[in-house]
């Protein structure tokens, strides 16, 4: 080994960088497919096929928390934003080409600015992610369909 700006050389143990070969983009990247922190989100909205969720912050001196349009408590609030940022990523997806049909939507509005985070239509068992623009990921319906179970009842 030899540190940056040295030209000393070290000797080390392969155990000691045993670990690099795990120190590539599928495990450096975070594993949630939009884990966007509720402090910076205004509202939010899941959108599947003709169901339609939203999901609304009023910020005050005590914040108010909606989810289709009813006023709900706070905790009631969190578990179902948590539903909807706790999704994560499968698998990488070799086609960074894959344009399918979206099977679930979810837009995030920061000071009304949205951000999209699509699942498009793959396969049998996954939905192809697509942030900005890109697609590097897959997620199992399976885990987007607990998402929107969640979603249907918020008591």
């Amino acid at each position: 080994l030899r540190m940056a700006g040295s030209e000393a050389v070290f000797t080390a143990d392969a155990s000691a960088t045993a670990f690099l070969q795990y120190a590539c983009a599928d495990y450096l990247v975070s594993p949630y497919s939009s884990l966007i922190a509720l402090a910076d989100v205004d509202g939010a909205y899941v959108q599947t096929g003709e169901i339609r969720h939203e999901f609304r912050v009023e910020r005050g001196q005590e914040d108010r928390y909606f989810a289709d349009g009813t006023q709900i408590e706070e905790h009631a609030f969190k578990r179902l934003y948590q539903a909807v940022i706790g999704v994560m990523n499968s698998a990488r997806c070799e086609d960074a080409s894959a344009a399918g049909k979206p099977w679930v939507t979810v837009t995030f509005v920061f000071s009304g600015e949205p951000y999209v985070v699509e699942y498009l239509e793959y396969d049998d068992v996954y939905c192809a992610l697509r942030r900005d623009g890109c697609v590097d990921f897959l997620v199992r319906k399976t885990a987007l369909m607990d998402m929107l179970d969640a979603l249907s009842s918020p008591n």
